[in-house]
């Protein structure tokens, strides 16, 4: 079939209900992957991905069964670290890239925003490039939360709302605004308007959530080099292809005991110009450092290599959220005063 993946994500979703497998070579960023692995946590189904450039070429690979690792276990030791670990993707990381960031969307430290001209810098910015009716909504809730004082401390229920798994609802700053004034975002308040817009993002592609999507064209997709006549060629894309194909054939092979020594690794790099996977490659160049004295041997190769049936990390927010947490409780929203 043919279609565009984020706007008729429904259909993607229907399909993807009907399969053993998802092989995902669709290059549209790190958000669009996430969710990719999100539904097939969501759906138990493994979801392979592969991706080729100049020489080299890797794969990622997840069974997406219960309790076993998936693509967003990162090795957090906390539910806020894990959730701050995807704040870059949408502006809510306090960086160079930001500051870059709000320089363009506030020419001037006196410029207003209203909603419009919010979705219209989203949808043309090259970090975001979001779009659509969902983004839409999303604009007027975190615009809302971004321009709304939060509660006083133990002021009843909705204070504080969605601090259970470990999490705790975002404390940002908040700039009170007049009584019939129009709802516009300014430089002050642009930071907590991007920690909201990342959370309710996030909570919407997170697994149970994923799937009720109409279209993803929300998430951020930024812009990169086209590589179909500079970097991607075909031997890499088959043999990147091929591979992806292989790990899920090796995990079947495992699972039916057919062959108990096989199993596949949740990632592999192969760098086809050098004849070395990246972990070879890794450890060549930590050599290198360890004979200047700048690594202790000792060191070499500490990161320890994953497979695709590992136990999943205590502190990911997609495997609590797969395994049936609520994603108010994985992805505390801003508490706000009523």
């Amino acid at each position: 079939m043919h279609c565009d993946a984020l706007t008729d994500w429904a259909t993607v979703v229907s399909i993807a209900r009907r399969s053993t497998v998802i092989f995902n070579g669709v290059d549209l960023g790190p958000m669009w992957d996430f969710c990719v692995n999100a539904l097939g946590r969501e759906l138990g189904i493994p979801t392979v991905a592969g991706q080729s450039y100049d020489w080299l070429w890797d794969t990622e690979f997840y069974s997406n069964k219960p309790g076993a690792r998936c693509q967003a276990c990162k090795g957090s030791k906390s539910f806020e670290a894990w959730l701050n670990s995807y704040a870059v993707h949408f502006g809510a990381k306090e960086d160079r890239d930001r500051t870059a960031m709000l320089r363009r969307m506030f020419p001037s430290p006196s410029t207003t925003l209203a909603a419009d001209a919010i979705a219209a810098f989203l949808r043309n910015d090259p970090n975001f490039r979001m779009d659509g009716p969902t983004l839409q909504a999303i604009i007027a809730s975190a615009l809302r939360d971004a321009l709304t004082p939060p509660p006083p401390a133990g002021a009843g229920p909705g204070a504080g709302a969605g601090a259970a798994v470990g999490a705790r609802a975002v404390s940002v700053p908040h700039h009170r605004r007049a009584a019939g004034a129009a709802a516009e975002l300014t430089l002050d308040t642009a930071p907590a308007f991007f920690s909201s817009l990342h959370r309710r993002c996030l909570a919407r592609m997170l697994p149970g959530a994923v799937s009720r999507q109409h279209d993803l064209r929300f998430i951020p997709r930024p812009h990169h080099v086209d590589t179909r006549f500079v970097g991607s060629w075909v031997c890499v894309c088959l043999a990147a292809s091929v591979h992806m194909v292989s790990q899920w054939v090796a995990a079947l092979f495992a699972e039916d005991n057919i062959r108990n020594d096989l199993q596949p690794p949740s990632s592999f790099t192969m760098i086809l110009g050098q004849g070395k996977s990246g972990a070879e490659q890794g450890y060549h160049e930590e050599l290198q450092f360890a004979k200047m004295g700048v690594l202790p041997v000792t060191e070499l190769l500490k990161v320890p290599k994953t497979h695709y049936d590992d136990a999943s990390d205590e502190f990911c927010g997609m495997c609590q959220a797969g395994a049936g947490r609520s994603i108010r409780e994985v992805v505390p929203l801003p508490a706000v005063a009523p």
